[in-house]
């Protein structure tokens, strides 16, 4: 199989142990080790942030939605599909299978009994009369009914916006990305090195649990978006019951969720921030996710991690005051840099780097 069928194929439900994700994991790993270039390349422009960044050996993460691809980690579905299911929640049998799963349980298994707040949530469920529970779920679904448009949208825009990722492009010299990404050659670039031995990303800082080497991707570029459309159901699905909950001012916590209601594939938000259109294929992009217990850190717009360049390329029209100043901050770091400039021998339109540090 090649890299696409490989991804798509990498499906890990929720209902998997950790070490059998991991398995699944793995086997995708060493496929992405097989084409890992081992330097990989950021495109900078030479604003105070950027500077300051590199100065810092910081590594900014962004969402979705503020990638300069409006299409960038944005879900694809199939509305009919997602309509004609919630039309089929009104079936009676379907109505009373899905509230039967809230209350018709005697007693909670351990792992969602010690979840704050499941003892009172399953408590005030069973006090409720059974006319009202029926009631509170027919309400939902007919919200989501009429307002499905918005509801989609809802759940696009939390979707694009909590997927967070870090982008690289397998070559530094690239005219186009040197126009594109550095301010028309008057920015910079900075060489990273990711092969598992060199790796020196800090893991520590703000509760990040999963900043691995194989969090690190190629882009798949591809004319069709990836249909997510199951993964946009089971996120419906969430909608509803915690519609249904909230009417009685109860908040359903996340580990019931994903004891009761797992998540069909947990590789999906990846999966879908991985595919752009080919139009973008001239980047030759890799995305380095960033996955994060701390629920600050995964609601923020920009988070960085510490990374230490190993060197770094100026453009051809960089000006004097940021030559210098990288420069400075190249000789501190003790990393070779490098200046951009035409190779009138060839015949191609790739630039040639030149060693000036």
């Amino acid at each position: 199989m090649n890299y696409k069928e490989i991804v798509n194929n990498t499906v890990i439900p929720g209902t998997l142990s950790n070490a059998e994700k991991e398995v699944r994991y793995t086997q995708l790993g060493k496929h992405i080790t097989s084409l890992f270039p081992k330097r990989l390349y950021r495109y900078r422009c030479c604003s105070e942030r950027h500077l300051s960044a590199f100065y810092k050996d910081e590594l900014w993460f962004s969402n979705g939605s503020a990638m300069n691809d409006d299409f960038d980690a944005r879900l694809y579905y199939n509305r009919k599909v997602i309509q004609e299911r919630l039309r089929d929640l009104r079936l009676e049998n379907r109505r009373k299978d899905f509230i039967s799963t809230v209350i018709d349980i005697d007693k909670l298994p351990q792992n969602v009994a010690l979840v704050p707040g499941m003892v009172e949530f399953f408590s005030n469920i069973k006090q409720m009369p059974i006319a009202q529970i029926y009631s509170n779920y027919d309400h939902a679904v007919q919200w989501l009914l009429e307002s499905t448009d918005s509801a989609l949208v809802n759940i696009t825009n939390q979707v694009q916006r909590s997927i967070k990722f870090a982008c690289f492009s397998e070559t530094y010299k690239s005219d186009l990305m040197w126009g594109h990404y550095s301010s028309s050659a008057t920015g910079f670039v900075l060489e990273y090195m990711f092969d598992r031995q060199s790796y020196e990303c800090s893991r520590e800082a703000y509760g990040i649990v999963a900043l691995e080497w194989y969090n690190l991707f190629p882009v798949i570029y591809d004319n069709n978006r990836s249909d997510t459309t199951e993964y946009v159901w089971f996120l419906f699905l969430r909608t509803l019951m915690s519609r249904v909950a909230n009417t009685k001012g109860v908040v359903i916590p996340t580990q019931w969720f994903d004891s009761n209601f797992p998540c069909p594939d947990e590789f999906m938000s990846t999966k879908l921030a991985l595919v752009k259109s080919k139009e973008w294929k001239p980047e030759k992009e890799w995305r380095m996710f960033l996955v994060s217990e701390n629920p600050g850190l995964n609601n923020e717009k920009f988070s960085q991690v510490i990374c230490k360049p190993r060197a770094v390329y100026l453009g051809r029209k960089i000006s004097e005051l940021n030559e210098k100043i990288i420069l400075d901050i190249a000789k501190e770091k003790n990393i070779p840099a490098y200046k951009m400039v035409f190779n009138d021998r060839s015949r191609n339109y790739q630039l040639k780097a030149r060693k000036i540090l």
